[in-house]
């Protein structure tokens, strides 16, 4: 640790992973970006103070802990906090027109292709895993949802013999977005996470199973969980 920190070490790993941390943290807290040149300026100065030190001394190490803040800032809100909310605006305005049409619905019908992100949950009455959205309708209208959406499944019949996690699936459920002035899971104010409610697991449709690097791990989890039931 004491080494991280001396002019003299290689790359400061802990101090550039703590620097990212911040930076994500500071994406988290403030709600507005600063503004684009002063936020340019800052990593064009970093990169300058990295430069004259020649990647060592004080001064590098200082613009380097900027630079590593300034990528987690800009990463978490290009590949999280953006979609994320802009895919729970989406939601909104989804939810706005159903209520226009109809006076009392409980949410917007949608139907949604794509990925089971996280392996099924229960939470209380209710079983949750996480889809990651490929594409989605609402009315026969597509429907922009960027980031993930949570999948809720009420029922007493387990879900995952319908469908586990890495397989791509088709659901047609009730959109929805948790009640405003309810409890909240963290401290800092993220964005509303969208959430499709099922009534059981026969509105889940198994288009195909698990791609990608993960598949085989993923095929044998759910190999495994059939030989235990």
């Amino acid at each position: 640790m004491r080494r991280s920190w001396s002019p003299g070490a290689g790359a400061p790993s802990l101090p550039a992973a703590f620097a990212i941390a911040t930076g994500i943290v500071a994406a988290v807290w403030f709600a507005a970006p600063p503004p684009a040149p002063l936020g340019g300026a800052l990593v064009l100065a970093a990169g300058a103070a990295v430069a004259v030190g020649r990647g060592r001394g004080r001064l590098a190490i200082f613009g380097g802990l900027v630079l590593s803040a300034a990528l987690g800032y800009g990463s978490a809100r290009v590949r999280w906090l953006g979609p994320a909310r802009r895919s729970t605006e989406e939601a909104r305005h989804a939810l706005a027109g159903a209520a226009a049409r109809d006076a009392g619905p409980d949410g917007a019908f949608v139907e949604i292709v794509g990925r089971l992100g996280a392996p099924w949950s229960p939470s209380g009455s209710l079983v949750r895993t996480r889809i990651d959205v490929e594409s989605a309708s609402v009315d026969g209208r597509p429907l922009a949802l960027e980031g993930p959406v949570a999948l809720v499944v009420a029922g007493e019949t387990d879900p995952s013999p319908a469908a586990e996690v890495g397989d791509r699936v088709c659901v047609k459920g009730t959109l929805r977005l948790p009640e405003s002035g309810g409890p909240r899971r963290s401290p800092f104010d993220l964005p509303d996470e969208p959430h499709v409610l099922l009534k059981s697991a026969l509105q889940i449709e198994r288009v195909s199973g698990p791609a990608g690097l993960l598949a085989p791990v993923h095929a044998a989890r759910a190999a495994f969980k059939r030989r235990l039931r």
